[in-house]
């Protein structure tokens, strides 16, 4: 049992410097996880004056990853927190003597293995749009038209987790183009062709290791009647993000996104997030448990996602000339409405 202050250090890949104004840089504030955080600890008879918590944008260099764990002890550092399925594997890999509580996804259980550690709990995350067909199903219903939907994944992001990778190495070494169809034996998440096909709609993957790559690959996609989907593997590199932004806005496609409703309220259609301040409050939970209660992360079960919240933006479904009917609208929690003053219209996406 450890006594207050309790020394949190937040390691997060999501964390971004005040000037950066790129619309998802916010997405921790703008998600409130850590508004959770702290209902949590108060409604647990605790709060904020009992923890020292520092916040440090996880490094994206592996050797100095490996020297900030390295200094890293239990007399400074009670308990580690690592919002992000990317932070959490890479700084597992280096962290073995301090408690670590994350929240993060593992998208067909892809990653789990990170429970094996005994100093590691947390909270999984679904990814709402892929957890389930009703979810899924929602871009059939909001756009009739739809044929085509195209997934892009970074593969130097823990996202492209190794047998991913080497199925991609497959349809690339058969000469394979840049889009993976869903029913290619190449396909690195299978479940999603499947949810595709229920629906009448094709998949694509298309996996990159440069922006340069996926600006080409885009290029080779049809963007009528297709929905592109961002996950924040992509937002992992700032140049990628920028190509996909500028990419959409020229084509005049639709975009969504999981896990970011900044980039969707700046230009995309519909997010499918976590509700992330629940998610906050799961992490709060377990951090007491920790520091307080002298509970071993080893003791503790990883926490299943406690719910979602679902984001429409239909001014861009204005813009789209789309009429998305009454019953889909009222399975998002958020809307932006379709007019919006003129100082509020939207700034066009800069490829950097």
């Amino acid at each position: 049992m450890t006594t207050p202050p309790y020394k949190v250090l937040v390691l997060s890949s999501y964390i971004y410097d005040e000037a950066n104004a790129n619309p998802y840089a916010k997405m921790g504030r703008r998600n409130g996880w850590f508004k959770g955080f702290v209902k949590s600890l108060v409604l647990r008879g605790s709060g904020l004056r009992e923890f020292d918590v520092r916040f440090q944008a996880t490094p994206a260099d592996d050797r100095e990853l490996a020297a900030l764990t390295a200094a890293l002890a239990p007399d400074n550092t009670h308990v580690v927190i690592c919002p992000g399925t990317d932070s959490a594997l890479r700084v597992a890999r280096f962290l073995k003597h301090v408690p670590m509580i994350y929240f993060g996804a593992h998208p067909e259980s892809n990653g789990m293995e990170l429970l094996l550690q005994p100093n590691v709990t947390g909270v999984r995350l679904n990814l709402p749009l892929i957890w389930s067909l009703e979810n899924f199903g929602l871009l059939k219903a909001a756009v009739p038209t739809l044929k085509r939907v195209y997934f892009p994944l970074n593969t130097r992001s823990a996202f492209g987790f190794d047998n991913v990778r080497q199925a991609y190495r497959s349809h690339r070494a058969e000469g394979g183009d840049f889009w993976i169809p869903g029913a290619s034996p190449w396909t690195g998440y299978r479940s999603l062709h499947l949810m595709a096909s229920a629906l009448g709609i094709e998949y694509f993957e298309g996996p990159y290791e440069s922006a340069q790559a996926l600006e080409e690959g885009l290029e080779r996609s049809i963007p009528e009647d297709s929905i592109y989907v961002g996950f924040n593997d992509s937002v992992l590199d700032d140049q990628a993000t920028a190509q996909l932004l500028h990419f959409v806005e020229r084509k005049r496609a639709l975009l969504c996104w999981v896990n970011n409703p900044g980039i969707i309220e700046h230009l995309g259609f519909a997010d499918f997030s976590s509700d992330f301040e629940a998610v906050g409050r799961s992490v709060g939970a377990l951090a007491l448990r920790i520091v307080r209660d002298g509970e071993s992360a080893k003791d503790i079960p990883l926490q299943p996602d406690p719910g979602q919240r679902l984001l429409l933006n239909l001014r861009t479904a204005a813009l789209h000339g789309l009429a998305v009917p009454g019953d889909v609208v009222s399975k998002f929690d958020e809307i932006v409405p379709a007019i919006v003053p003129p100082s509020l219209s939207r700034p066009s996406a800069v490829v950097s």
